[in-house]
């Protein structure tokens, strides 16, 4: 049984789990679900997640598929201009202006925002 496909068909996933050796008729013990899921899921672009589920004899696979990732606006330089002066911006403002009138800083008097 397969759940959750709606654009992938039944058949791409039965092919995807019978590449990687999980077919009708293989013996229960020899099958390593963990392993069968992460090579289905990285042998397709189609399905993101899956979980292996054993009822009795019947295989229950769940899957979600993969959705295509949004397609980025183009990214072009820009100026950012505050309306006003943040508080950090106002300390810069004020250290340099100090420094070009000349007034040196002790330690103490260094902001810690810079």
């Amino acid at each position: 049984r397969v759940e959750g496909n709606e654009r992938v068909t039944y058949s791409y996933v039965v092919n995807a789990l019978s590449e990687s050796g999980f077919r009708v008729g293989t013996r229960l013990d020899s099958i390593d679900i963990d392993r069968t899921e992460t090579l289905v899921l990285l042998g397709s672009d189609e399905i993101s997640w899956m979980s292996i589920n054993m009822n009795g004899t019947v295989a229950e696979v769940q899957i979600r598929e993969a959705t295509a990732p949004p397609e980025k606006e183009e990214k072009r330089p820009a100026n950012i201009i505050a309306a006003r002066d943040g508080p950090l911006m106002s300390e810069i403002k004020e250290m340099y202006l100090n420094a070009y009138y000349g007034k040196h800083f002790t330690e103490k008097e260094m902001p810690t925002t810079v």
